[in-house]
């Protein structure tokens, strides 16, 4: 083979199938997809009853708690160190004041946020997305340059999703679990077969 006339296409078929063994990956579908979006068949027959399931609930309160402690810290720790600056316990020269309050502004958004998951998690109320799924990116631009987010298009909405559901959405007619105010997607319908 290495002496015959196509030597080089076939070398590389043979590198490319050697490739392909040691390092295989994994084809869009269900599975995949319920690994990057947490979910599992209760998740899914909990979302299409309209509600959230108490796996659910409990993995987006703890990720709720998480923020609602960022916030305390942040706020706290404002309020210290411009209480020391105050009291002249510190001396810091130039932005000391700004420091304590960019935390104290940090926390208020961590605050702000996780209001936001709360209002949804107290009801438990999940609303559906119906249409053609297609994974998507938009590009947001900002002060410091442009950054790529992923997210999937159903109907006429967009939603924010990890790297790895992404990767894993198969194109077509589907359905989409998601909350309302954070429009967290919680499950995603099979595709028909």
């Amino acid at each position: 083979m290495i002496n015959s006339d196509d030597r080089e296409e076939t070398m590389a078929r043979y590198f490319d199938s050697v490739e392909a063994f040691e390092r295989p990956t994994l084809q869009p579908g269900p599975e995949n997809l319920r690994e990057s979006l947490h979910f599992d068949d209760a998740d899914l027959d909990s979302n299409r009853a309209g509600v959230l399931s108490a796996a659910q609930r409990t993995r987006l309160w703890r990720q709720d708690m998480m923020k609602m402690l960022g916030a305390a810290v942040c706020l706290i720790a404002g309020m210290l160190f411009n209480i020391a600056l105050l009291a002249g316990w510190m001396t810091v020269h130039g932005r000391g004041v700004g420091v304590g309050v960019s935390l104290m502004l940090v926390g208020l958004i961590l605050a702000v946020w996780s209001a936001e998951t709360w209002l949804d998690l107290t009801p438990g109320s999940v609303l559906v997305a119906e249409g053609y799924l297609r994974p998507a990116e938009r590009i947001v631009t900002g002060r410091y340059g442009s950054s790529t987010i992923v997210c999937v298009e159903i109907g006429n909405q967009t939603f924010d999703v990890p790297k790895a559901a992404h990767d894993a959405i198969r194109e077509g007619k589907r359905r989409l679990y998601y909350l309302r105010r954070t429009r967290t997607v919680l499950s995603v319908d099979p595709p028909a077969n």
